[in-house]
């Protein structure tokens, strides 16, 4: 099995698809770099050579994305060398919690709950930490808590693999939303 670089707007690139890069920003790449494959919001290689490592670091620089390693492995440029480090917790999503429920929540019952409740709503923008900063992406449609103290809407995404609603990085006004919604679950659809 060989080692995979992937070109992702979020660490741990296991992530992208709910950060994605859009087939629209790749396209013209993908045509004159047909040894890259998009796959899930990301672009990856296996076992690419220092040169093609050096040009994923300049696409990864045009698109505002990372260039990531199958660990948390991140690539950058440091004079003439390419270099790598290993994420730090502050570049990675934790803590995170999950809303809890007694079965799984399905993305069905997910959308019931997120309908009822006034301060949450469907967003396809989501604000994506890339290297340059803190900016706003496309992305698939998430539920956002809108009622946040600071005004900023934190995601609550429903992964269908785990049947269960994640937060990154909640503070003490999101882990009593998520407590709120765990009540809210328990009720009957």
């Amino acid at each position: 099995m060989g080692y995979e670089l992937h070109i992702a707007r979020v660490i741990p690139w296991i992530y992208c698809h709910r950060f994605p890069i859009g087939r629209h920003e790749v396209r013209a790449l993908l045509h004159a770099e047909d040894w890259l494959r998009y796959d899930d919001g990301r672009l990856c290689a296996r076992d690419p050579g220092e040169a093609r490592v050096r040009r994923m670091l300049d696409i990864a620089a045009e698109l505002d994305a990372w260039l990531l390693g199958d660990g948390d492995t991140i690539f950058g440029v440091a004079g003439d060398r390419v270099v790598e480090r290993e994420a730090t917790h502050a570049d990675l999503p934790f803590p995170r919690t999950f809303v809890a429920a007694e079965a799984a929540i399905t993305a069905a019952r997910w959308a019931e709950v997120v309908a009822a409740e006034p301060d949450l709503e469907w967003r396809t923008r989501i604000r994506a930490q890339v290297p340059s900063g803190a900016t706003w992406i496309d992305c698939p449609a998430v539920a956002c808590w809108t009622g946040h103290p600071s005004g900023e809407p934190v995601p609550f995404f429903h992964s269908e693999y785990e049947a269960a609603v994640e937060v990154w990085r909640p503070d003490s006004a999101t882990l009593t939303r998520v407590e709120a919604l765990e009540v809210r679950l328990a009720l009957p659809s």
